[in-house]
């Protein structure tokens, strides 16, 4: 489960910051919901940011699996995000996942182009 900064301060758990499905040592949670309960013994983690590519777009950026990047956010509330990790598979479709609360604070909308900087 996967769960934002803001989030993990307002259920009172504190959640390591990792890549999506490295699972391995962190804590649990019980969600409660009107068809019942699932109680997860592990898997609550606030995701790192990162980007799904294909395999294609990963060689049009000139970028392999697991490599840290940057992106640029233009706009009115632009900035730059560091330390966003790409993840390419043929399976994968072009798209960044942030942070909802991060992306709310910069402004980003849905299908926004925003700028790849290589480290």
């Amino acid at each position: 489960m996967e769960i934002s900064f803001t989030n993990s301060l307002s259920l009172g758990i504190d959640p390591p910051l990792r890549d999506s499905g490295d699972i391995e040592g962190s804590p649990g949670a019980i969600l409660h919901g009107t068809v019942g309960k699932v109680v997860l013994r592990k898997g609550v983690i606030t995701a790192k940011r990162h980007i799904h590519m294909h395999t294609k777009d990963a060689a049009d950026f000139g970028v392999i699996d697991r490599q840290v990047v940057k992106i640029k956010v233009s706009g009115d509330r632009g900035l730059v995000f560091d330390n966003v990790v790409v993840r390419v598979s043929p399976e994968n479709a072009l798209e960044m996942h942030i942070d909802f609360d991060e992306g709310f604070a910069a402004g980003v909308e849905d299908f926004q182009l925003v700028e790849l900087i290589r480290y």
